[in-house]
């Protein structure tokens, strides 16, 4: 399975457990690291809404910030602040 497979079968696999539960899922960000980005992966990723992808190899403080910024979306999300920078940038940790 590779990973355009593997998004499809969680997002059904998600949607399948939001139908049969009081309690819903909430999808992850999905980033794809590639080191074989096309135009055709590109559009296939784009077709599926994913959130963002990255050209292998990958600096070190770009893998900081895409684990960084997911945390934001997290911490907001839980916070029901939204998206919002500031909201994650209050936080200490």
């Amino acid at each position: 399975m590779n990973g355009i497979e593997f998004v499809k079968q969680l997002r059904k696999h998600i949607a399948s457990v939001n139908q049969k539960s009081s309690v819903q899922v909430v999808e992850p960000n999905i980033v794809f690291l590639t080191a074989y980005l096309t135009m055709q992966f590109k559009k296939q990723l784009e077709e599926l809404k994913i959130t963002a992808h990255y050209d292998k190899p990958v600096e070190l403080s770009t893998l900081s910030y895409i684990l960084l910024d997911s945390q934001k979306v997290i911490i907001n999300r839980e916070l029901g602040c939204g998206d919002e920078e500031e909201d994650f940038e209050a936080l200490e940790f």
